[in-house]
């Protein structure tokens, strides 16, 4: 039997934290792809809290937030 379940959305500490604290957290998959090019990657926490509330204004929850850093550093990844 397929089971469904109703999730609350997580807060913004959890998104942070989903962001930044796990061994292969976004933003250290990025900090390592820019190492690659001899380039530091340092993420402001302005920049975090930003992509943190992108996520909940649009409803995207953990998931979203990697397309939202996508969107905003691929420019910088191949220029």
């Amino acid at each position: 039997l397929p089971v469904l379940t109703n999730l609350d959305p997580l807060d913004r500490d959890a998104l942070l934290r989903i962001l930044t604290e796990p061994r292969n957290a976004i933003t250290k998959q990025y900090d390592k792809l820019f190492a690659m090019e001899n380039i530091t990657l340092r993420w402001d926490d302005t920049a975090l809290h930003y992509i943190v509330e992108q996520a909940v204004a649009y409803n995207l929850g953990a998931r979203g937030l990697r397309a939202i850093c996508e969107a905003i550093i691929t420019d910088a990844m191949f220029e």
